[in-house]
């Protein structure tokens, strides 16, 4: 936590932040605001500390917005677009100063950096006067994006239980366990669920609504498994940290793992007695009408959808399917199936 100073909040401190959640990236974000990378880095630091909160982790080139950030840039969308129309007011908007229209879209972690990046590519080829603005955060994050008004569209890793959001099943994706390449782990051959679940497990956090971790662990727990938790972690960052620093056997998305696991940092656990799948959702709001931008964007989204029509859905979050087939020989394996519970 950082200690509170008396530093001024300021526009262009708000306007970094939105750069970052925007981009992930300090070179993008100093390109849009046509300012140094270093300057945006000093921008960002004073506004933690006038906020006496850290909003974002720096990893290399990866950077990650924490809970904090998500809250902030919840609050700074709106307050630059109340900017915006101020300076409208006023001023006008003319030829060259006239700027880009805005599609808001939202997307839990595991989502954002695999299939969302190529339709708004799509998108924007086809809608040269649009930016399409994409935010990230945990799927209750994304959906109260959706109900604030601050999204049209999300992508969530589960369906939304409120009766204001439509969710309509999205794509199938595959999740691993995963371990350092120095865990014991590593190098077996013929792996079990019991072999796996004898090290303790690191995995997302519970915060404050249903997620696939909470899921699968509960299926562990009613099918008789027993497990240990090493570290709860705020994000898929931390996940990957945590699990190359070997204090455990972690949980991903496979799409997540792919690099990391062809530069042979991570050795994905493949058993016969299980296999992890679960579903992502589009969600949009039922109270507010999409815009035609908005309509079009949707409408790709359909099209990449991935989804087996024999497909079954968790009766509790519509998500986790976990799938484990009986094999006789192994009287320590049992079988888990995801039953639908009403």
């Amino acid at each position: 936590m950082f200690a509170c100073a008396c530093i001024p909040m300021t526009l262009d401190q708000l306007r970094s932040l939105a750069a970052i959640g925007k981009h992930l990236n300090f070179r993008r974000a100093a390109a849009e605001l046509h300012l140094t990378q270093s300057a945006v880095s000093k921008q960002l630091i004073s506004l933690q500390k006038e906020l006496g909160a850290k909003l974002y982790t720096h990893h290399g080139a990866i950077i990650e917005i924490t809970e904090a950030g998500h809250a902030a840039l919840s609050k700074i969308e709106f307050i630059n677009k109340q900017v915006e129309e101020l300076r409208e007011m006023f001023q006008g908007r003319t030829g060259r100063d006239k700027q880009a229209a805005i599609l808001s879209v939202g997307a839990a972690f595991s989502i954002a950096g695999n299939v969302l990046p190529t339709i708004i590519a799509r998108f924007e080829k086809t809608h040269p006067d649009f930016e399409v603005r994409c935010h990230t955060g945990s799927s209750q994050q994304i959906q109260q994006l959706i109900r604030d008004g601050l999204a049209e569209l999300g992508l969530s890793t589960y369906f939304s239980l409120s009766e204001d959001i439509a969710s309509e099943p999205f794509r199938v994706q595959m999740l691993a366990f995963f371990v350092s390449a120095r865990h014991p782990l590593a190098t077996k051959r013929h792996i079990t669920l019991s072999d796996v679940l004898a090290y303790p497990l690191v995995v997302r956090g519970f915060m404050g609504g249903p997620t696939w971790s909470q899921d699968i662990l509960r299926q562990f727990s009613e099918r008789g498994f027993k497990y240990k938790i090493a570290v709860e972690c705020n994000g898929p960052l931390q996940v990957k940290e945590s699990v190359a620093r070997n204090m455990g056997v972690g949980l991903s998305y496979m799409d997540n793992l792919k690099a990391d696991v062809a530069n042979k940092r991570f050795v994905v656990l493949k058993g016969a007695d299980f296999n992890f799948t679960t579903l992502s959702y589009i969600l949009y709001s039922k109270k507010r009408g999409l815009s035609p931008a908005a309509h079009e964007f949707l409408a790709l989204l359909r099209q990449a959808k991935s989804v087996p029509k024999s497909t079954k859905l968790n009766g509790i979050t519509g998500q986790s399917i976990l799938i484990a087939p009986n094999r006789p020989q192994d009287k320590h394996r049992k079988r888990l199936t995801n039953v639908p519970k009403m």
